[in-house]
This record gives C-alpha cells, sequence and structure tokens, in this order.
C-alpha cells in the first residue's frame, strides 16, 4: 500500500533540492556570461529568490516526514518564513521572496560532553557545552 503522506513529504524535499540546484546552475551560467566567477554566483545564491524557495521546501520537507518530535521542530524552524520582497532594480521579473531565519542550533556530542551551538540573528555564533 503507498504511504501518500510519506509520498508528499518526500516529494517537498526532492522538488526543493532540484530547484536549489536549478537555481544554482543558472547564477553559475549567468556569471560565466558575466565573467565575474564564483563570486558573481555566489552574491547572486544570496538574493535568489529560487536558492531561498528550495532550501524552504527541502527543510519543509524534511520537517514534515521525520518522526520524533524534536527534529520536526528543528527542521521547521530551520524553514524560517519566506516573505515576499519587491523585485531588485534590474532585476529578472518574476516573484521574489526572502528567507527570514530566526535560529539555527546544532546539537552533538563530543567525547563526554553535549555541545550546542546556536546562531540568532546579532548575536551570532554561541557554544554551550555540558558535561
Amino acid at each position: 500500500m503507498i504511504d501518500f503522506w510519506n509520498l508528499f513529504t518526500h516529494s517537498l524535499w526532492i522538488v526543493g533540492a532540484a530547484i536549489v540546484v536549478a537555481s544554482w546552475s543558472w547564477l553559475d551560467w549567468r556569471s560565466a556570461a558575466r565573467g565575474t566567477g564564483i563570486h558573481g554566483t555566489l552574491a547572486g545564491a544570496l538574493r535568489s529568490p529560487g536558492i531561498a524557495l528550495g532550501l524552504a521546501l527541502v527543510c519543509l520537507g524534511a520537517g514534515l516526514g521525520v518522526a520524533p518530535g524534536w527534529q520536526r521542530v528543528a527542521w521547521l524552524l530551520l524553514a524560517g518564513v519566506l516573505v515576499a520582497i519587491s523585485a531588485p532594480e534590474g532585476g529578472v521579473p518574476g516573484a521574489y521572496f526572502e528567507l527570514q531565519i530566526s535560529e539555527a542550533v546544532v546539537t552533538t556530542v563530543q567525547g563526554d560532553e553535549l555541545v550546542v551551538e546556536s546562531w540568532h540573528p546579532g548575536r551570532g555564533v554561541e557554544v554551550v557545552r555540558r558535561r
């Protein structure tokens, strides 16, 4: 029997990843045509609505598809908020979005310590270690 919820959630992150790859490829092509190289590609990626939308879909698909509650919360928080913005001057016609991330957290175990690394806008990276 087909698990349609699983199919839906995996489709979200796969489509998101495909959008990211296609957007990156287009940005790389455009940068090569303009002669700006990797710097142009990276600068374009930071403002790219395709990259932002693709990453949001990857996080949303991963967040809805995991079983443990804490993993779901982590992925959905990472998905952030996708906000429509006005098109940049001289930009390609179309819809533009900005991905607003309010927090990113990575938790690991290093030796006998629990290490929690968190990032917040304006505060930067904070590291907390617990034995």
